[in-house]
C-alpha cells in the first residue's frame, strides 16, 4: 500500500506543479461561477492534503491518534509551502501567469479543509491501519 501511495503522492504533486506552470487553463467550473478558479485552487490543495496525509501516515510505524496528527501536519505545511512557492514561480518564471494573493489564500484555505476532513476521519484511518486492512496488495 505504501508504494502506491507514495507513486500517488508525488504523481499528485508533479500534477500541481505542472498545472500550476503550464499554459493552458484547466476549466473546472461554469463559465458563470465567480472566482472559479480560487475554488479550484482549494480543491486542488484539499486533495493534496489528504493524499500525502495518508502517505506520511502510511510511512510511519506508529498507530496512534497523535503520530497520525503529526503527519497531517507535516502534510499541511508541505502544501502551504507548495502552494506559496508555485505562485512565485508562476511571477518569475513565466511571461503568462501571474502572481496572486488570493490564489495563495485559496490554497492554504484548501490545505487546511483537507487537514480537517482528515482530522475528522481520525479514528477510522488509525483503526484501519491497527487492524491491518489492506486496501492495495
Amino acid at each position: 500500500m505504501r508504494n502506491a501511495l507514495a507513486i500517488l503522492a508525488y504523481s499528485y504533486g508533479i500534477f500541481i506543479v505542472v498545472a500550476s506552470l503550464a499554459k493552458f487553463v484547466i476549466h473546472v467550473f461554469p463559465d458563470g461561477v465567480p472566482n472559479s478558479d480560487k475554488y479550484a485552487h482549494a480543491a486542488a490543495y484539499m486533495v493534496f492534503v489528504i493524499i500525502w496525509g495518508a502517505y506520511l501516515n502510511s510511512k510511519t510505524s506508529e498507530e496512534s491518534k497523535v503520530g497520525f496528527v503529526k503527519q497531517l501536519v507535516k502534510a499541511f505545511f508541505i502544501a502551504v509551502v507548495l502552494g506559496v512557492f508555485m505562485e512565485f514561480a508562476q511571477w518569475g518564471l513565466t511571461s503568462y501567469r501571474q502572481f496572486d494573493v488570493l490564489d495563495m489564500l485559496a490554497n492554504t484555505l484548501g490545505a487546511a479543509l483537507g487537514l480537517l476532513i482528515m482530522r475528522l476521519s481520525i479514528k477510522y484511518l488509525v483503526l484501519i491501519k491497527k487492524v491491518g486492512i489492506r486496501f492495495f496488495k
